[in-house]
């Protein structure tokens, strides 16, 4: 078995602090916006689309969905809402993927990493859930990671 030789890029704990402090604002800039300005506009539009009983797939009422599909429709979420919203969301995922990308500089940013990776979805479900599965590229830098920090011997 051919052994392998990590070598550690050095990360001071400031830089991982502001990355961290990046990613914290793009996380609240997010939230706040969706629940301020699009569950609203989104809730405004599923409450005319069930008033009327549109459905997408099996349109009940052609005429209610014109009038709501049209541009000046009081009732659908704005497209700049959406473009905002997604806007948002990119900034969120690229400051994430900046932090997974960072070699950890200490255990604390590994566990950030290691509760992120290992975050449960659809607990609910009969399951109990499961995880996201992740692609090798996003977990490569916290399996070294691990490896410089919590060395086996």
């Amino acid at each position: 078995m051919a052994t392998e030789t990590l070598e550690r890029e050095t990360v001071t704990a400031n830089t991982w602090e502001e990355a961290f402090d990046q990613f914290q604002k793009a996380d609240a800039a997010y939230r706040r916006y969706d629940l301020a300005v699009f569950k609203p506009a989104y809730a405004r539009q599923t409450a005319f689309e069930i008033e009327h009983g549109i459905d997408k797939l099996f349109p009940a009422d052609q005429k209610a969905i014109a009038v709501h599909e049209a541009d000046n429709c009081e009732h659908k979420v704005p497209d700049d809402v959406f473009e905002r919203l997604e806007s948002l969301s990119d900034q969120f995922s690229d400051s994430q993927s900046v932090l997974m990308k960072m070699p950890a500089p200490h255990l604390h940013a590994l566990r950030w990493k290691l509760d992120h990776i290992l975050q449960i979805e659809h607990e609910g479900d009969r399951d109990g859930g499961s995880l996201p599965a992740w692609s090798a590229e996003y977990v490569r830098q916290m399996l070294t990671d691990i490896t410089l920090l919590l060395p086996s011997q």
